[in-house]
């Protein structure tokens, strides 16, 4: 019930946010990539250490934090699919980057806690968020009537 209620607040958020895009402002909602106990077979030695029962034992309305959080990305996902299946503004970009992650060597640190991301992982996100943002800000400056006073030299 308590993680249902937090997945609730969360999509709330994003379609409320997304509302917000329009032709001079477009908008991005990214979820991403976080470690789980799912992910276990694909972090360092190093990263699974944070997912000790000791580093990870809080609990979260009476799941365990490992419980909770794997739960709560299981639910957004699937809610991320249907607006991303359902988003028809053309001025916004709603992305699931959660697994991201998944199936990257063991040998490759992407976390530096359980929560952020060292530079090879921040990397990736961003060139991910590049490959899908990219398209429409180029479709939005060459479709902008002032695009041709781009190439004018004095």
């Amino acid at each position: 019930e308590w993680v249902e209620k937090h997945v609730s607040r969360y999509i709330y958020n994003v379609k409320l946010a997304t509302r917000l895009g329009d032709q001079k402002t477009g908008v991005a909602y990214f979820f991403q990539p976080t470690m789980l106990p799912s992910m276990e077979q694909w972090l360092t030695p190093r990263e699974r250490d944070f997912l000790s029962p000791d580093d990870y034992a809080t609990e979260f309305h009476g799941y365990s934090k490992r419980e909770a959080k794997e739960l709560y990305y299981s639910r957004v996902r699937k809610e991320f699919e249907q607006l991303a299946a359902n988003n028809d503004s053309e001025f916004t970009t709603i992305a699931d980057l959660s697994r991201l992650f998944d199936n990257k060597s063991p040998d490759e640190a992407y976390f530096g806690d359980y929560v952020h991301y060292l530079p090879p992982g921040r990397a990736l996100i961003a060139r991910e968020i590049v490959n899908i943002i990219q398209p429409s800000i180029q479709q939005q400056i060459q479709s902008d009537p002032k695009f041709d006073q781009c190439f004018v030299r004095s």
